[in-house]
């Protein structure tokens, strides 16, 4: 058996067993705060342009999204809000995301991923009374839930509702790479906006649908009744472990603070295990390896200081495959 084989036999067989799985049900990962969240010091670049339509649900569905087209990019950081602006009218705030004139606040829990304000210097500081969610947990296929929300100040305020489903789980192709184990999340919302006495807006309903790997803590890709789609530069990051590699690796829990279990595809009996910090230096280095087949690994990583690291898995061959973590 060949080590793609091994590879594409691990993700779509054995690493779903080992998340509680079973055969003829859901094969993709379940989203949660640890591995949904966006963190301080995380920086996305976001593609858009013109593309295809959603697509099917349905369950190990292939979207072909291959024929998007680039018209331009953006940016989305986010940082620690300690020390922003307005960090003290957001104290329950996790994580900042920085706009052109400010900052949107956001809290991370286990429940979801909600927008509790912003602040501007145009025009200065909102709050969400009734917060905004953004990311539901625990997000797996079937989940479907619904969140009503309000936000603004004293002179200007807008309330809404978004509803979803995770209707889909499969294998999503970008242009920059392919990507396994994608849930698939189709929304309607709408949203008012009140100034004073005069509402600006009738709440006609919007339709999205949002593409999300487990682990990437930022949409692989978003559709919405426009004709442009977003979707995310699968190589800024370092996102390359997430595209198909020959060493499929299932890596838990994440984030860690003691030890992580990993299990790989064993493509021979001689492997090693590298971990590599935000700047690209090997902090650990172990051998791996054993029966061809499935193996596993548990790593100590309590020694290490708190933040994103890289376990690199390669053999005598060249072959390899990676995945990230946080310690915290």
């Amino acid at each position: 058996m060949g080590s793609s084989t091994l590879a594409r036999a691990f993700r779509t067989c054995c690493a779903s067993l080992l998340l509680g799985f079973t055969f003829g049900d859901t094969h993709a990962q379940t989203m949660t705060n640890g591995n949904g969240s966006p963190v301080a010091g995380e920086v996305f670049t976001v593609y858009y342009g013109p593309g295809p339509d959603p697509g099917p649900g349905g369950a190990d569905v292939v979207w072909d999204m291959s024929t998007l087209q680039v018209q331009g990019t953006t940016t989305k950081a986010y940082v620690d809000p300690v020390g922003t602006p307005w960090s003290d009218l957001f104290p329950l705030s996790t994580v900042a995301r920085v706009t052109p004139s400010g900052y949107v606040y956001y809290q991370a829990t286990e429940e979801g991923f909600d927008e509790i304000g912003s602040g501007s210097t145009i025009v200065g500081p909102d709050s969400c009374w009734d917060h905004q969610r953004e990311l539901y947990y625990p997000l797996e296929f079937g989940t479907t839930w619904s969140d009503d929300y309000q936000c603004g100040d004293s002179l200007s305020y807008w309330y809404g509702n978004t509803t979803c489903t995770v209707d889909g789980w499969g294998t999503l192709i970008l242009p920059d790479g392919t990507v396994e184990n994608v849930l698939r999340e189709s929304c309607t919302g709408f949203s008012v906006f009140v100034a004073g006495e005069d509402t600006v807006g009738d709440g006609v309903p919007a339709t999205f649908s949002l593409y999300f790997k487990p682990g990437i803590h930022h949409s692989l890709l978003s559709i919405n009744n426009t004709p442009n789609k977003g979707w995310l530069d699968l190589n800024s990051l370092g996102l390359e472990q997430d595209l198909d590699q020959a060493i499929g690796i299932d890596l838990s829990p994440n984030p860690a603070a003691g030890s992580i279990t990993v299990d790989h595809s064993c493509t021979s009996a001689h492997m090693v295990g590298r971990i590599v910090d935000a700047t690209g230096r090997v902090v650990l280095e172990r051998p791996l390896g054993g029966n061809i087949g499935i193996c596993r690994a548990v790593i100590d990583v309590s020694m290490l200081p708190p933040g994103m690291y890289t376990l690199r898995i390669s053999d005598h061959t060249g072959e390899q495959g990676s995945e990230r973590f946080m310690v915290l």
